[in-house]
């Protein structure tokens, strides 16, 4: 369903901006991907301050878990995942 981010990886700020606000998408992959991209940035501003504020930094496993689980979460609490 999703799978054209497998082709279409990036870490340029520009093509990120356009694969966030292109309307080609189906509905619920560009949902999916706006979501995992604000969560994403959540977190890494959470660590950014929690590193600011002299708190332990997290290895970017554990920030890739925190998004994971964060996302995980919301979904179920919206009712569009079940266990």
């Amino acid at each position: 369903m999703c799978n054209h981010l497998y082709v279409h990886y990036t870490n340029d700020w520009e093509e990120i901006i356009w694969l966030l606000t292109d309307q080609t998408w189906n509905s619920t992959c560009l949902f999916l991907l706006r979501y995992v991209f604000q969560a994403t940035l959540s977190t890494i501003w959470k660590e950014r301050n929690g590193r600011r504020h002299g708190q332990l930094s997290n290895t970017p496993a554990t920030l890739i878990k925190n998004v994971d689980k964060a996302v995980i979460s919301s979904l179920r609490s919206m009712g569009i995942l079940w266990n």
